[in-house]
């Protein structure tokens, strides 16, 4: 009877070791899990860090195309505006030309006539002073 409760003994000892060391190996793999934990969750936390940078970087450059958008927009109503203003101002120009042309021509004209007036007048006193 004693042998047999030496030998319970022995096989709970030994069972009990198995038990301690199996204790210690999962102790181990739950702090190994625990540093992979800390690990993936700063990695987790960069890459949440890095898209909420990114997700502000994106926004700043849509900002910026849609004020790019609206200089763009706004240059493009000048220049058309612009462009209507100088065919305006050309159509003015050539109505302004042809009226110089014309009131030079009359000029010419009566210029023609004013002389011929004076070359007869001066003809005539010329007939005047030889009679």
């Amino acid at each position: 009877l004693r042998q047999k409760r030496d030998r319970d003994i022995r096989e709970l000892e030994i069972e009990n070791q198995e038990l301690r060391g199996q204790l210690q190996d999962l102790k181990q793999s739950i702090k190994d899990l625990d540093t992979q934990l800390k690990r993936r969750n700063e990695d987790l936390n960069k890459v949440i860090t890095t898209a909420e940078s990114d997700a502000a970087t994106k926004a700043n450059f849509q900002k910026q195309i849609r004020d790019c958008q609206s200089e763009l927009d706004t240059l493009q109503a000048n220049f058309a505006s612009e462009r209507e203003i100088r065919k305006s101002l050309e159509s003015e120009k050539r109505s302004l030309m042809e009226e110089n042309n014309s009131l030079r021509n009359e000029i010419f004209d009566s210029t023609d006539v004013s002389q011929e007036i004076l070359e007869r007048e001066k003809k005539l006193q010329e007939d005047l002073s030889s009679m």
